[in-house]
């Protein structure tokens, strides 16, 4: 293993846009903290560039090829390869936000 891995930490909409990425080079002395710790990291990261935009931890889900990510396994748990951590950031979605986007398709149905 190299003396550092890259975590590459990606935030994406919904629709799979990218919004922001950041590449993170975690020592091997550090691969026992938790995923968390990181996306807490990236949320400071993306406040302090986007002035008015508050991102918080607890509003992401992370994903490796489509597999939703325990925040509290350790960097070296989630690991799939030795060399680089690709992790999608996305945005968890509230029942709410559900109920919204079904009025609107039931709406869009309807004047169809």
């Amino acid at each position: 293993m190299a003396n550092k891995v890259a975590l590459v930490l990606r935030l994406e909409n919904n629709e799979g846009k990218e919004l922001m990425a950041l590449n993170l080079q975690q020592t091997k002395s550090k691969l026992g903290m938790p995923l968390r710790e990181s996306i807490e990291r990236f949320c400071r990261y993306y406040n302090r560039r986007n002035d008015g935009n508050s991102l918080d931890a607890r509003q992401l889900q992370a994903y490796i090829d489509s597999r939703s990510l325990d925040p509290n396994e350790s960097l070296e748990k989630v690991m799939e390869i030795n060399t680089r951590l690709d992790v999608i950031l996305r945005f968890v979605e509230t029942s709410e936000q559900k109920d919204q986007e079904n009025e609107e398709k039931h709406d869009e149905n309807q004047t169809n």
